[in-house]
């Protein structure tokens, strides 16, 4: 079996493992719980070792989880574009902006809060912290987003267009529009899309000229 497919499928698994601590531990607050890391253990059916490996610092699990479970995957996104928009691959990535642009804006404190416990986790882990302290979920949003797109540029080109859009979408984009740029949220949010409509054409229009 190749390396690459392996190495793709424990990222898998350990994802999904992620996701299901977060949604034990929504469910538990969803019951009025003020949960520790065994109880979310219980929940999710996995060891309590297994929960710390993921989140050692419990105030940035139980900031995330009301966060992920509002988070709708992609395809769900993805999958009700008019049809003149569906194969665009700026269109779609802008689609993926705007929902968590939008879910920033509904959940501003906690996006905030969820901030600061991950760089305090950072900063008590000596900054290097033995697992990602975050689930990068738009990444693998992005992916989807981009796949019409995927198989005309190469490897590289790919990955710095998927990397330069995931700065432009989610709560870090969110605070510099409206923290550094002073812009209102709706003007942010349209900015944000501009920059990735201009973006994905600039690097469609530089493959097709190569």
């Amino acid at each position: 079996m190749a390396r690459q497919k392996i190495d793709g499928g424990r990222v898998n698994q350990k994802q999904r493992t992620r996701k299901e601590i977060l949604r034990a531990a929504e469910r538990l607050l969803a019951r009025g719980e003020q949960p520790g890391l065994e109880a979310v253990a219980e929940e999710a059916l996995v060891s309590r070792a297994t929960v710390y490996r993921y989140f050692s610092n419990l105030d940035m699990l139980l900031a995330e989880a009301p966060l992920d479970v509002q988070t709708l995957d992609a395809e769900e996104l993805l999958g009700d574009m008019p049809s003149d928009r569906a194969s665009d691959p700026a269109e779609r990535a802008v689609r993926i902006q705007e929902h968590l642009h939008d879910l920033v804006c509904r959940n501003e404190s906690r996006f905030r809060l969820f901030l600061k416990a991950t760089m305090e986790q950072w900063i008590a882990e000596g900054g290097n912290p033995g697992e990602p302290l975050r689930g990068a979920r738009r990444i693998g949003m992005l992916d989807t987003a981009l796949d019409p797109l995927r198989s005309k540029l190469d490897r590289r080109t790919y990955e710095n267009l998927r990397s330069s859009l995931a700065m432009l979408v989610s709560v870090e984009a969110f605070i510099a529009q409206t923290d550094v740029c002073r812009l209102k949220p709706k003007q942010g949010k349209a900015v944000a899309s501009w920059a990735i409509r201009t973006l994905v054409a600039a690097v469609t229009s530089e493959t097709r000229a190569r």
